[in-house]
This record gives C-alpha cells, structure tokens and sequence, in this order.
C-alpha cells in the first residue's frame, strides 16, 4: 500500500512538473515568436510559422527531421503531388513523435507552383505537423492556433480575394511576418497576374515592393 501511495505521489508530482515546465516554455515562445515576428495573422487569429515551431522543439530538446519523400504525381492529369515523412527526436535520439503531410498543384490556390514549390510545401508541413502532434499544448498556452501557419496562407489568400477583391490580397501581403511565408505569396500573385486589370497589378506590386522591403530591414 505505501509502495502504491508514493507511486502515486511521484506520478502526480511528474504531472506537476511538466505542467509547470510547459506553462514556462509557452510564456518563452510567446516572447521570442512575437518579437521576431514568427506567425501570421489571419483574420483574428495568430498563426505560428515553421520558424517558430522550429525554435520552441529546440527548447523542448526535440528536433524534426524530414526521412522520406515520396513523388505521388500524375502526369495523366498533370498533378505534380508529393508526400513528406518528419520524425521528432529527443535530446537521446530516440523517435517520439512522426508527421506526414502532402502537397499537390490540384489544391486550391496551388495551381501555379512549380514541383519544387510543391515538394517544399509538403516537407513544411510535415515538419508544423510532426511539432504539432508532440508540443502543440505548449504553443496554445503561448496564446496561438496549433495549425502551423504555412497550412493557412493560401486558404487566407482565396478568402480575401472572394471577400474583398484586391484590397484582400492587399492586405493578405500586408500580414505577412516572414520572408519564407512572404516568397511564396509573392511568387503565387505573380503567376496569376493575368487575373487582374493593369491597374490592379500595379497596386499588387506597390503593396509587395512595400512588404518586402519591410521584412528585408527586420530580417537579420
């Protein structure tokens, strides 16, 4: 009986302990994420971008790893897909966590990405969702969505462009925070600027010309 009480002393007092340790890392990452601008908003809400994920693992000694991709293409249909596969490791090199993700030029608002783009997205996402399933508590006590924010830029973008047209897009390039996230964006409205009047594209292009030269003096 006393054997079972101080089992469960020491199982409480561990519970006790990652609590505390999480709601210390939560209140870190809410700092170091949001003066270095590691998350986008969109609509309300903060989304943390795969830098931030990146750098709150480290701190919880994890580290993800991108093993394995797979090409799931289509040249009959002319879908350029990809799959990816990130394992999570300890401090010890031991698995603990595993991510898959996939990408295709089928989705909406990927219609224009190159393979490379497309294999590069597969692989962030991975990595956002192999973090996510392992840590994603500790970055909703830093007060953001679990959903990394690469997953939702381009969800965001076709939202504003139903709702608001181009002051939409606008004010999409206006809420991006780094350049990984901006790139993408960036490359994505330039494909389609034949969607767009000539006096459209020239707001377009003010409003990235601004966004970049923003992030080119905030980035280190």
């Amino acid at each position: 009986m006393a054997e079972k009480k101080q089992l469960e002393l020491k199982g409480s007092m561990y519970n006790t302990e990652v609590a505390t340790q999480g709601i210390a890392l939560g209140k870190m990452m809410k700092k170091i994420i949001t003066e270095n601008n590691y998350y986008t908003v969109i609509g309300k809400t903060n989304y943390v971008n795969v830098e931030g994920w990146t750098i709150a693992g480290a701190f919880a000694g994890l580290n993800a790893i991108i093993e394995e991709v797979k090409d799931l293409s289509n040249p009959a249909e002319k879908e350029i897909k990809w799959s990816a596969k990130a394992v999570i490791y300890n401090r010890k090199g031991v698995q603990v966590g595993v991510g898959y993700a996939v990408c295709s030029n089928k989705e909406a608002k990927k219609k224009t990405f190159d393979e490379y783009a497309v294999l590069s997205m597969a692989q962030t996402r991975a990595i956002g969702k192999a973090y996510r399933n392992k840590i994603g508590w500790i970055m909703k006590l830093a007060g953001y969505e679990t959903t990394p924010a690469e997953e939702m830029v381009n969800a965001e973008v076709a939202k504003e462009e139903r709702a608001g047209g181009v002051d939409g897009v606008i004010k999409t390039i206006g809420s991006m925070k780094t350049m990984d996230a901006f790139d993408q964006l960036k490359a994505n409205l330039n494909k389609k600027r034949k969607d767009y009047t000539a006096e459209e594209q020239k707001l377009i292009k003010k409003a990235l010309d601004e966004k970049e030269n923003e992030l080119s003096v905030s980035t280190p």
